[in-house]
């Protein structure tokens, strides 16, 4: 496993989270097959005090496999209005 943790460019249908591709370090690589999926809702572990809905975590996780057979694991951030692609984790 190899942890990366960068912000990518995914192609996507916002309509379902339809993945069909994503560029990462100028190279593209062709979702083949989406293996699964996961939201995470948590709070931040560093998080004390009162909390209210706005701090927590808004993510869906994915994991693919590539044209490449290569899998991923990365997440879309919807922190507010932003809609950050992240890609996380090389796993093979």
């Amino acid at each position: 496993m190899e942890f990366i943790c960068e912000k990518i460019k995914v192609n996507y249908n916002p309509q379902g989270f339809d993945i069909k591709s994503f560029v990462w370090r100028n190279r593209e690589y062709i979702i083949r097959e989406i293996i699964s999926t996961w939201q995470d809702w948590k709070f931040p572990d560093t998080l004390s005090g009162k909390r209210t809905w706005l701090q927590r975590y808004h993510r869906n996780y994915f994991v693919v496999k590539t044209d490449t057979d290569e899998v991923f694991e990365l997440y879309l951030d919807r922190k507010g209005n932003r809609r950050d692609w992240v890609l996380l984790k090389k796993l093979s």
